[in-house]
């Protein structure tokens, strides 16, 4: 991970695709639309034992934590976590998809 992207990277081909990025309005973090990609830093990731999923969960009093195809980049879930959070410090994902994570709130 980068900043509030995921880098998924093809040893076969050396080349990089990206989870998130893109075109985005020129708002502040705490308002910015978290409905497709991570608004701000990554702070956690993992991948499932048959590397097809990834999830990461980002920092924010409100942060996300998105399930994403950890091949293509393609976005499977979001999941919003309530006010006060304060980020998402550690993800893990099994190999039936269920997740589990740990906030930083008091």
């Amino acid at each position: 991970m980068t900043a509030a992207l995921g880098v998924i990277l093809d040893p076969k081909t050396n080349t990089q695709s990206f989870f998130g990025g893109g075109e985005v309005d020129c708002t502040a973090k705490n308002v910015a639309n978290d409905n497709d990609h991570h608004t701000d830093d990554i702070l956690s990731i993992a991948i499932d034992p048959a590397r097809q999923t990834a999830v990461s969960g980002q920092v924010g009093s409100a942060p996300t934590i998105f399930c994403w195809d950890a091949c293509t980049g393609q976005k499977k879930n979001r999941i919003k976590i309530g006010k006060g959070a304060r980020g998402i410090a550690a993800v893990s994902i099994n190999g039936d998809g269920c997740i589990a994570a740990v906030d930083m709130h008091d």
